[in-house]
């Protein structure tokens, strides 16, 4: 019997997407403002999820308007805050590496 594949998942520092491929990160490092928008105009894709949130796969374009509502809520965990409202999501970003290329995931903090 073969092993079943894992997709979809996310550990500390691996994510497992759709397709069953493994992407990796720095565990514990966080994206800034400004490194999420180089990634995103230079046409990298995004994941959003959180720790009650399946990831949610997005093409760039899907991606770059995610970016563009959650911006007010964007945070840099150990180095910045946002001004969310209590009981509203706050999001920080982690840039995960497979094959030279950049995915950008948007973690949901609620």
């Amino acid at each position: 019997m073969a092993a079943k594949q894992i997709r979809n998942r996310v550990t500390e520092d691996r994510l497992w997407d759709l397709n069953g491929e493994i992407w990796t990160r720095d565990s514990g490092t966080w994206m800034s403002a400004p490194r999420v928008q180089k990634a995103l105009a230079t046409g990298s894709e995004g994941v959003m999820y959180g720790r009650h949130r399946p990831p949610e796969w997005l093409t760039n374009a899907q991606a770059l308007d995610a970016w563009s509502r959650i911006t007010d809520a964007f945070e840099v965990p150990g180095q910045s805050a946002s001004d969310t409202p209590e009981g509203s999501s706050s999001w920080a970003a982690q840039e995960w590496r497979l094959n030279g290329k950049i995915l950008v995931g948007f973690y949901e903090f609620h």
